[in-house]
């Protein structure tokens, strides 16, 4: 679901038509979790094109011990992941933001349980969910 929806921002905020019915002046917004890698350092680089000229803005929250959203990567080399990365650490902690990677953080916990959406939401801080896109960029 995330990487679709990642392609899917990426995909309309690149095209001419798509700029005729979007709102002028408004990015197309993807806010995505546990999203994996969905191009190569060419996609990477237009992505962030697009995110120069507010076209696009890219939320992607990863979770410590899911593998997920680096899994791709890891077998195929050469895969990126666009946008600001909201890195989930743990209950009651910060998450660890930054823009244009992918941190990998192994944890002791079932890998299946830390890419559960209910496991996301439990160990997000309400402040950054209350948070704008904009706030990240």
């Amino acid at each position: 679901g995330g990487s679709l929806a990642q392609l899917f921002a990426f995909a309309i905020a690149g095209t001419k038509r798509a700029q005729s019915f979007l709102p002028e002046g408004k990015p197309i917004i993807a806010v995505t979790y546990a999203s994996i890698e969905v191009g190569n350092k060419g996609y990477q680089t237009y992505f962030n094109e697009l995110e120069k000229n507010d076209q696009v803005r890219h939320l992607r929250v990863s979770n410590k011990g899911d593998l997920v959203p680096f899994g791709l990567g890891l077998v195929v080399p050469g895969y990126k992941q666009p946008g600001v990365n909201i890195h989930v650490v743990g209950e009651e902690k910060e998450p660890d933001i930054a823009y244009d990677r992918t941190k990998i953080a192994f944890a002791l916990a079932n890998p299946l349980d830390m890419h559960r959406l209910d496991t996301y939401r439990k160990r997000l801080p309400k402040h950054i969910i209350e948070k704008i896109a904009e706030d990240f960029y």
